[in-house]
């Protein structure tokens, strides 16, 4: 499936929520950027609402 960008944090951040909809199952990876680059993503994760 396809991927959307859903959020954008600050430096040094180590959480995040999100509330999205009932309804499927999300998928989530994260990745880190900074001056240099960004990292690959990390392993999915999904949630059930």
């Amino acid at each position: 499936g396809s991927w959307s960008q859903i959020a954008t944090v600050g430096a040094n951040v180590t959480s995040y929520s999100d509330t999205p909809q009932k309804g499927p199952t999300f998928f989530y990876r994260v990745r880190a950027c900074n001056s240099a680059g960004c990292s690959g993503y990390s392993n999915e994760v999904n949630e059930k609402l």
